[in-house]
């Protein structure tokens, strides 16, 4: 008996909102600083989903998914530096890779050719990650503590390094996995007991859990901003946050369905990150600079960016349909 696909639409409304967030980091709108504390979890929202979605109750399975996502990711990840690359180059005449260090940091930590590209370095290491503990008796436990350490450390060399000084990452030779560990981690946890979790978490106390989670984002940005110490990097509410909007959403798994939100999330939401400097650089940056569009700036690449995921989509179709048509004959 053929089991039914269980869709969260709710996750991908959740996407939809990741990817906002995310535009919300790098472009600017007006009053943007009131809504720092909520857009910083952009990120981590996307790591949690794409945990979840690794578990599964066969080994097999599981690690046929890791081996896919391997290969998805490696191949992703190739592709938008080369593209970026080669834009940066046509417009700048330079070359950001320039030497053996340069090289090294590109496959450790994945930022030199276009920032935003870091994130896919470190989902890849991640899985890597998982498919080297995953294959022990014990790697579930030992993964777990792994990600409890590199929570830890991207605590104290991030947000809260004025409190060991000393102590320093070494960005260019260590992959950078604060972040996406622990976020992947947790979202395997959370598959893999979503059964125990449905039974034990009622609508109200999601809700009121994510409710508390977003007072404690914008206590601990003003406590750390009246110190002078908010540095605009992950804080520790920040991992706090995006487990409760991933739980509401999991308990509300029906939310959305059917909306043009749901939509941006399943079909446009990857396309919005990965390509969002692409259109900036070749022109939004201009009209921005020329007519003053400063406070409007996100509106505009949120909309530039819709229609560029739409092209891109229609693209990547048709040329599936040529590759599918030339694999036939």
């Amino acid at each position: 008996m053929n089991m039914k696909k269980i869709e969260y639409h709710s996750l991908y409304v959740l996407k939809a909102l990741a990817a906002l967030f995310v535009l919300m980091i790098h472009f600017e709108f007006y009053k943007r600083q009131y809504l720092e504390p909520i857009f910083k979890c952009g990120v981590p929202v996307f790591y949690i989903i794409s945990g979840f979605f690794l578990y599964s109750a066969n080994p097999i399975s599981e690690r046929g998914k890791i081996r896919k996502g391997m290969t998805k990711i490696f191949k992703i990840m190739l592709f938008f530096n080369l593209a970026y690359f080669i834009l940066q180059y046509a417009l700048t005449g330079t070359s950001c890779i320039r030497s053996l260090h340069d090289v090294v940091r590109l496959i450790m930590f994945g930022d030199n050719i276009s920032g935003h590209l870091w994130f896919l370095t470190s989902y890849l290491w991640t899985l890597v990650v998982f498919g080297l503990l995953l294959m022990l008796k014990n790697g579930y436990r030992i993964m777990g503590v792994l990600a409890l350490l590199y929570f830890v450390e991207e605590i104290l060399v991030g947000q809260y390094s004025f409190l060991y000084l000393t102590l320093n990452r070494v960005h260019d030779y260590v992959p950078c996995l604060g972040v996406s560990l622990p976020m992947m981690y947790i979202g395997y946890s959370l598959k893999k007991h979503e059964q125990i979790l449905k039974t034990k978490l009622v609508s109200r106390g999601a809700g009121l859990a994510l409710m508390s989670s977003v007072v404690l984002l914008y206590l601990e940005h003003k406590l750390l901003s009246d110190a002078n110490h908010y540095m605009g990097r992950i804080m520790i509410s920040s991992y706090v946050a995006t487990i409760c909007f991933f739980v509401f959403c999991l308990v509300h798994q029906e939310y959305g369905k059917g909306t043009f939100i749901e939509k941006i999330g399943k079909y446009h939401s990857g396309n919005i990150y990965y390509w969002q400097f692409f259109p900036y650089y070749l022109f939004v940056s201009g009209l921005v600079t020329e007519y003053r569009l400063g406070n409007v700036c996100l509106l505009v690449m949120l909309i530039v960016l819709l229609g560029w995921s739409y092209g891109v989509n229609i693209l990547e179709g048709k040329l599936l349909k040529i590759r599918n048509r030339i694999i036939c004959k």
